[in-house]
């Protein structure tokens, strides 16, 4: 199995123990490991913080200057919904998918709502206790794996080691998982097949998700994406992207 730096190696390792009080123990999968995800995202750093005071705590800024959650939610959907065939054509005008092909992706999908969008995060992000990749390691690991994926054979064979390595990167302050599915419908399609967003059972996949990125367990999302190939006739990116419910 092939390691992507020294990042993600330390990510696993020094997520392994926690401490109760004076007593270090073994997290359960369930219990522990399956909540980060669903957290939101903690940024470690107040440099030009991206996040202001809401009613419910911190809330992203954004130009509408929304502190509702819900509100800015929905805002979110529409924009993802009104951009999603723009950004799915320029992906598949790339000639190579890159990192700055998912920035371009990002910018198109939500820079009608935050002046950041298409911007690598200049902060240090986690949900809880589980770190993302360091910032300034996203660029060289996200070209490496998108090097490799574009082999249609590699990725074919390694649908959920590809996924959990460029979501590992999280190189957006938010907006990663939906960009990222629509980076992952590019490499699919150049692979002649598709993937079945729509009928994604979303505690399944950050199940799979979360053994993934943590622990470098990649079959159990391996398994999931394959049993979500479809074949491109009659395949809707769009409405199959648009209508999805996995992780923001």
């Amino acid at each position: 199995m092939r390691l992507y730096g020294s990042s993600l190696i330390l990510c696993a390792q020094r997520q392994f123990l926690l401490k109760r009080g004076a007593t270090w123990y073994w997290p359960t999968f369930e219990s522990w490991l399956l909540p980060l995800w669903t957290e939101q995202v903690q940024v470690m750093s107040w440099d030009n913080n991206p996040w202001e005071p809401s009613e419910d705590g911190v809330i992203l800024r954004n130009k509408f200057r929304v502190t509702d959650k819900a509100e800015l939610d929905s805002l979110e959907f529409s924009f993802v919904r009104a951009n999603m065939k723009q950004a799915l054509a320029m992906l598949q005008l790339e000639k190579e998918i890159t990192l700055q092909s998912w920035q371009r992706c990002h910018a198109i999908l939500f820079s009608d709502l935050y002046p950041w969008a298409g911007q690598i995060r200049h902060l240090e992000a986690r949900r809880r206790h589980a770190p993302f990749n360091y910032k300034n390691d996203i660029e060289s690991s996200t070209n490496d794996m998108l090097s490799r994926a574009k082999d249609s054979s590699f990725f074919s064979d390694h649908l959920g080691e590809v996924y959990c390595v460029l979501a590992f990167n999280h190189p957006f302050i938010d907006g990663n998982g939906r960009t990222l599915n629509a980076v992952f419908t590019e490499l699919a399609r150049r692979s002649d097949f598709g993937i079945a967003w729509d009928k994604v059972n979303k505690e399944t996949y950050l199940s799979a998700l979360t053994q993934g990125v943590m622990f470098m367990m990649y079959n159990p999302l391996d398994g999931f994406l394959n049993d979500l190939k479809v074949m491109l006739d009659h395949y809707d990116p769009e409405t199959s992207l648009t209508t999805a419910h996995t992780a923001k």
